[in-house]
């Protein structure tokens, strides 16, 4: 499930951040924008993307490799097949 929320505070302690949750957003002209988020491609109402576009997927293999840690991202191939 994809939570925009960047981070989540302890409800007993709320100057403490218990978790982040951390996402990247990707955008290409006249395309959706999409999100990448615990292993997952996401649109924007959360719903998951099985089959993502080339160009998340090159988006995403192009950033910092820290940020792909923190989404949980493993590297993809482009399939380049003409449907994306």
């Amino acid at each position: 499930m994809l939570n925009l929320r960047v981070h989540e505070r302890d409800k007993k302690k709320p100057n403490f951040i218990k978790k982040f949750n951390h996402y990247v957003r990707l955008n290409k002209q006249d395309e959706v924008p999409l999100f990448f988020q615990n292993g997952q491609f996401h649109f924007e109402n959360g719903e998951v993307i099985n089959d993502p576009p080339d160009w998340a997927i090159e988006q995403m293999n192009n950033v910092a490799t820290k940020i792909q840690k923190e989404v949980k991202y493993r590297k993809l191939e482009v399939k380049d097949d003409g449907d994306h």
